[in-house]
């Protein structure tokens, strides 16, 4: 699969969850993105977009739901800012930046080893 094809499937998950204010379970975000996907596929994409920022999880096992954070964040997220048009970024240089531009309170803690 192409990095084009991930791209829509990606957009088509962000627009279904913006139907679901309360939240949704991924059962239903299946349905509601009317995606041909596999389960696991479907696991992959919501981790990478909770990793950027856009989504967030609540709950464990079968009772997560995904909540799709402020809608500025979506739209900041799609527009590329002008320090990436004058810096070209590798993909994992762009996974960095989005950790370190999320509020610490929505990093996650690391625990060194002594």
């Amino acid at each position: 699969m192409n990095t084009a094809d991930i791209k829509k499937e990606m957009e088509a998950i962000q627009k279904a969850l913006q139907c679901f204010e309360q939240g949704v379970s991924i059962e239903e975000l299946k349905q509601a993105a009317a995606l041909n996907i596999q389960w696991r596929t479907l696991q992959r994409r919501l981790a990478e977009l909770t990793a950027q920022g856009i989504f967030t999880k609540s709950g464990n096992k079968r009772s997560t739901k995904w909540h799709l954070t402020k809608k500025a964040d979506v739209h900041q997220a799609n527009e590329k800012t002008e320090s990436e048009k004058l810096i070209p970024l590798t993909t994992r240089s762009k996974q960095v930046l989005l950790q370190v531009s999320r509020p610490i309170q929505q990093r996650k803690p690391v625990i060194y080893k002594k």
